[in-house]
């Protein structure tokens, strides 16, 4: 096992609904256990969390694989556990999370005995999809080899390409989204909804065969109501970021994200949201932001390096607020209708962010950064993840040439810590920001 680096910096949070997360992820892992020793099973689920819903209406507990691995990295064990996956077997370039989480496996408490509080129980089922990226398909086959349990995994369609919305010259007719990030404002063509209905009715014989129950429909519409007052929730909580300066930063965000990306469908982490929505309206009504004096509003895209959230800490001690990122918007759907419950999880899985063209993608991220009132873009452009590294260029690109708003590409992994050079990183930010400074010195 090679050398592990030294620890990178750690983020403090500005809400105590924040502060709140870890604990409840900690409990989360105990009241997970309790389940399996009452004979309840468990779900490790990759990719969207389209799944989530059909899970808790089964009585299910799932835990998401991506938010294993960003628990890990945030332990600082990620690159160990990365290691001991590619000397299994794993390419250099595979998901890093997927890297981590199978690395965790290979591995013991008593080898890290720091992830105990987060050493969660073994699946008794696997759900992944494709909408998100191809890695999680195979992702969730190696982990099915490796534990021998059934697995379910959506083929989830790409809307086409909307000609008729996107005339490149014609301004009036380009397509404008819908408030929230996961969500297609024209109508949804009714064969993409038919051909994902035929995979719900799989899912839930699929379900129904590993549990031995029927579907509980009333259960289902409860989940779903559950689901979307979650995401109601989510969607106050980036409005009020609206305000300059902004009560809430990335550092926050990026923990509060789990309610949504975890827990929707279920009454957990509700309280806690409701929580960041009254101290962030104190905060908006007392003109106080996440940081003493703001400077400079963030687009943050891209997935963070969740070893070193202290990025965000160092953005602030600068002036900069990350305003608003990408994506946490993967996991906000308030279209769900509890009367129409299956519909309304089709919709919301062919609604993920990366089912969208990189041009419709792109039409959102501008109109984000018009409506926070960015000043510049940092884009964490992922390694291991093309859907991430692809669209760096193009986004500060287009931000540049239609919004005169500056961005810098930074690369490195999520969770591989091999390829992070803090010095590096901290003196691309330092220069970014001497060009905010030079032009609003100008201005």
């Amino acid at each position: 096992m090679a050398e592990r680096r030294g620890k990178t910096e750690r983020s403090v949070k500005g809400l105590e609904a924040t502060r709140r997360i870890w604990p409840a992820t900690k409990a989360y892992k105990i009241e997970m256990e309790e389940h399996r020793r009452k004979g309840g099973l468990i779900a490790w689920n990759g990719g969207d969390t389209a799944s989530l819903e059909l899970l808790y209406a089964f009585d299910i507990l799932p835990q998401h694989i991506d938010s294993m691995a960003t628990n890990f990295s945030a332990k600082q064990v990620s690159e160990d556990f990365i290691l001991r996956s590619e000397e299994w077997g794993f390419p250099r370039d595979f998901c890093t999370y997927y890297k981590t989480v199978y690395g965790y496996l290979l591995s013991s408490i008593e080898e890290y005995p720091q992830i105990e509080a987060i050493a969660w129980p073994k699946p008794d089922l696997l759900v992944g999809g494709n909408s998100v990226c191809l890695t999680h398909p195979h992702g969730i086959r190696s982990l099915q080899r490796y534990f021998n349990i059934p697995a379910f995994i959506f083929d989830t369609p790409h809307p086409a390409y909307r000609m008729d919305r996107h005339e490149v010259d014609d301004k009036e007719a380009t397509y404008v989204h819908d408030y929230v990030g996961g969500s297609y404002q024209h109508e949804i063509e009714n064969q993409y909804i038919d051909y994902e209905l035929k995979q719900q009715k799989r899912y839930i014989e699929f379900l129904e065969g590993v549990t031995g129950k029927k579907l509980d429909m009333g259960k289902l519409k409860e989940c779903v109501k559950l689901s979307k007052y979650t995401s109601q929730l989510s969607i106050e909580i980036d409005k009020l970021r609206h305000n300059v300066p902004s009560p809430i930063g990335g550092a926050d965000i990026m923990s509060l994200m789990l309610v949504q990306f975890l827990w929707a469908g279920s009454h957990r982490g509700i309280d806690i949201y409701e929580q960041a929505i009254k101290e962030a309206k104190e905060k908006v009504a007392r003109g106080e932001g996440a940081l003493p004096e703001e400077k400079y509003r963030i687009f943050f895209e891209g997935l963070p390096p969740w070893y070193s959230l202290g990025l965000f800490n160092y953005m602030q001690n600068l002036g900069a607020v990350s305003a608003i990122e990408a994506y946490p918007l993967n996991w906000t759907y308030e279209k769900l209708d509890p009367d129409y419950p299956l519909e309304s999880l089709a919709r919301k899985r062919i609604s993920c962010l990366y089912t969208y063209s990189i041009r419709e993608r792109g039409d959102l991220f501008i109109r984000r950064m018009k409506e926070y009132k960015i000043d510049g873009i940092i884009i964490w452009s992922d390694i291991c993840c093309k859907q991430i590294a692809f669209f760096a260029e193009y986004i500060r690109e287009r931000a540049e040439k239609e919004l005169g708003i500056p961005g810098v590409v930074l690369d490195a992994d999520q969770c591989d810590t091999r390829d992070y050079n803090e010095g590096v990183i901290k003196a691309r930010i330092d220069a970014f920001f001497e060009l905010l400074d030079a032009r609003k010195s100008k201005n």
